[in-house]
């Protein structure tokens, strides 16, 4: 696998043909506003797209980012990221991830201060992973979070998502934060699949309902 990051992509209509049909299998429905980020940039956000091409040059997987101030707080937004289905279950989203950590801590060590990291998810694997690796996970991989990760989750939620309901007891938990994301059958059954233990768990707990738009949010820092 190749491993490339792009910052100006935007009017490649190529990439975002293949982007589109590499979401596809995964997705019912996708609404215009998270797509967004990858046929247009948003307003104040710098964005960087990573991408992982297999040996015949085909798309394999992709992760969006994209930087930007919150109440004079540099915080990165972790976006979109996809794996072409039959490459699922390789790494390969984890290694975008990794990827985006490593440039992430060099510009921290530039700018001489952490960078607030965030993002939503409905899929217990992407909250498993960020949640065991992010440094001050809030909440944690068991939906443990401290007020001072609540504070982090209020400011986030309020400032990023004021389309979603939430109560100040669980920030985390953003009601219809995604109108009009769906994930394909096809896929909702591999989420079904997940093992019942830890993160699944947790989502259990919460009631999460995809198909209206709940997410989960978690902030942290790159590990």
């Amino acid at each position: 696998m190749t491993l490339e990051k792009l910052t100006d992509y935007h009017g490649n209509t190529g990439l975002l043909d293949e982007q589109t049909a590499l979401l596809a299998p995964s997705y019912k429905s996708i609404s215009h506003f998270a797509l967004k980020g990858l046929t247009e940039p948003l307003p104040g956000m710098q964005h960087e797209l990573y991408t992982l091409r297999d040996a015949a040059g085909r798309l394999a997987a992709f992760y969006t980012v994209g930087y930007h101030y919150v109440e004079y707080t540099l915080c990165c937004y972790l976006g979109l990221s996809a794996v072409r289905d039959d490459c699922k279950g390789q790494g390969l989203g984890s290694s975008l991830w990794s990827a985006h950590f490593q440039d992430c801590r060099q510009l921290e060590a530039r700018m001489g201060h952490r960078i607030l990291l965030y993002f939503t998810t409905a899929s217990p694997i992407p909250f498993q992973w960020f949640t065991r690796t992010l440094a001050e996970a809030a909440p944690d991989a068991a939906g443990d979070c401290d007020e001072l990760g609540r504070q982090r989750l209020r400011t986030i939620a309020t400032t990023q998502y004021p389309q979603a309901t939430w109560r100040a007891a669980t920030p985390w938990l953003l009601r219809a934060a995604a109108p009009g994301v769906r994930y394909s059958a096809h896929e909702a059954q591999r989420l079904d699949e997940v093992s019942t233990d830890g993160p699944a768990g947790f989502f259990k707990q919460v009631s999460l309902d995809e198909s209206r738009g709940d997410r989960l949010l978690v902030v942290g820092f790159a590990p």
